[in-house]
């Protein structure tokens, strides 16, 4: 955690090693985080088993080693502090986001700069929708977030703010490519495939589309250009179940849930799709509240 602070984390980036990480090639259990070193020495020789040390622990050029080795006191009213400060962060940024930006199920996002601010709770909720547009294990960090939100355009963290501050859009060139179009797939780590999907297809960015333009006319080309896409073997779009293009018949079977990490965002069928393409996002007279 006292690593984490001095790199410049926000309050959620400040956590210790985790007990439980699944990866792709494993699944790492650490169940001895609590028990402190020394009393692990001296349980493995008085088993008759002499204990490994990795020798950078004792390595003072490291950063990491050096804070361990400095004298601390009870770390847990520390941990409870910020435990607390982290839970009114949380909802200072659920507020702001709620006032000041909506989120689609394009996987775009919609912002009104004036009303987020530019205080730290802006950066902080600037910072997490960064994370769920472009798609990206963690926010960013404070001082990048401040400056994106300076110049009020520019690329962070897979996701592109386009210029006049309206609009959060997936980067182009941080896209995933292509996927076979299988039931249950994740494209881009932000959307899932669900139902029942033609074969020979594959799932990727539908890329520029003029044609389709009118069929989702409030959103920025960029933001169209990234919607996930079912493509034919030679890469034309055959099926986008955001826009029921060709037909909502034709989609009726799929569905595109937009994800971040292991929330579920939005859920997307042929059908669905009319609540949330009815209004432009930035006249709250014609707000959609099913949306």
């Amino acid at each position: 955690m006292l690593f984490r602070a001095l790199r410049g984390s926000f309050t959620r980036g400040l956590a210790g090693m985790a007990p439980v990480v699944v990866a792709a090639e494993a699944l790492i259990l650490r169940p001895l985080l609590g028990v402190e070193p020394a009393r692990l020495r001296a349980t493995c020789i008085a088993r008759g088993a002499a204990p490994l040390e990795d020798p950078s622990n004792q390595d003072g050029r490291y950063a990491r080693t050096r804070l361990r080795l400095a004298p601390r006191g009870d770390p847990l009213p520390a941990a409870s502090a910020l435990a607390s400060r982290r839970a009114r962060e949380d909802a200072g940024v659920a507020t702001r986001l709620a006032l000041a930006a909506r989120l689609f199920p394009a996987g775009c996002a919609w912002l009104d700069l004036a009303l987020l601010g530019s205080d730290r709770t802006a950066r902080l909720a600037l910072a997490r929708l960064l994370a769920v547009v472009g798609a990206a294990a963690h926010a960013p960090g404070e001082r990048e977030a401040t400056a994106l939100l300076a110049a009020g355009r520019g690329t962070l963290g897979g996701a592109r703010l386009l210029p006049g501050g309206r609009w959060l859009v997936r980067e182009a060139a941080a896209l995933a490519p292509p996927v076979p179009a299988t039931p249950g797939v994740t494209w881009d780590r932000r959307f899932r495939l669900r139902g029942g999907v033609p074969p020979g297809l594959r799932l990727g960015a539908l890329g520029p589309a003029p044609r389709l333009r009118q069929l989702a006319p409030h959103l920025p080309a960029a933001a169209l250009a990234a919607l996930p896409a079912l493509l034919s073997s030679d890469g034309t779009p055959a099926l986008v179940p955001h826009l029921r293009w060709p037909s909502p018949e034709a989609c009726a079977t799929l569905a595109l849930d937009f994800v971040a990490g292991e929330m579920q965002i939005m859920p997307v069928s042929g059908y669905g799709m009319p609540h949330y393409l009815r209004t432009e996002p930035a006249d709250g007279r014609r707000e959609d509240h099913a949306t």
